[in-house]
């Protein structure tokens, strides 16, 4: 084996390394939530408001902007009546299956037979739908279950009732297990083609 190989194997060996230690460092508390609001849709559905609403357990239903649930909240709620859907993205994590467990976590504010379908994106473009969820608490989606192998950076929240005191389903919070939940620094993405390039001119280029 030339210098030159041997030396791109230790830069690879040494970039590994460093992606998990970043990885190590941004699993705390709140990495594994989403943390941007992208875009959304208010169908009207609710002839009381023109935007959307929902509020908390003091003060509901009201106006509400869809950015007030992001990160680990759970003050407020933001109600999705039928129709209407958010984007939301993760930053600083993204979401992978993870063998023997549950990877998505929705959590809802009430128990009034309100549903809501889920779509999930890697690149924000292309959503791929992973199921329904209830308004019992928190409700989890395996992706294994809808063979979905790529990182989710982005989510799609759609409701599909008009029920409930705030009518829609009622959006508290959207995160990954921990498991299931890796630092947006750990390109789950790109390290394959990188291994497959470990030989190439380009190896020693890795920022």
């Amino acid at each position: 084996m030339s210098t030159k190989n041997k030396f791109n194997k230790i830069l690879i060996f040494l970039y590994i390394l460093f992606q998990i230690n970043r990885l190590a460092i941004a699993q705390d508390s709140t990495s594994k939530f989403v943390d941007v609001f992208i875009d959304g849709n208010y169908s009207g559905a609710n002839k009381m408001f023109s935007e959307f609403y929902g509020g908390n357990l003091e003060n509901y239903p009201r106006l509400i902007a869809p950015d007030s649930i992001l990160g680990n909240n759970t003050k407020y709620f933001l109600s999705l009546p039928t129709g209407s859907f958010v984007i939301y993205k993760f930053t600083d994590n993204v979401i992978i299956d993870f063998p023997n467990q549950d990877d998505i976590f929705i959590t809802e504010g009430g128990c009034s037979g309100e549903n809501a379908k889920v779509s999930v994106s890697n690149n924000g473009k292309i959503f791929t739908d992973v199921g329904l969820v209830n308004d019992c608490k928190t409700s989890s989606i395996d992706l294994a279950n809808f063979k979905y192998n790529k990182a989710v950076r982005y989510i799609r929240i759609e409701g599909l009732d008009n029920g409930g005191a705030s009518p829609g389903f009622d959006l508290i919070n959207i995160y990954g297990l921990p498991n299931s939940s890796k630092s947006q620094f750990f390109d789950i993405d790109s390290l394959p083609s990188i291994l497959a390039r470990k030989d190439s001119k380009k190896t020693n280029v890795l920022c």
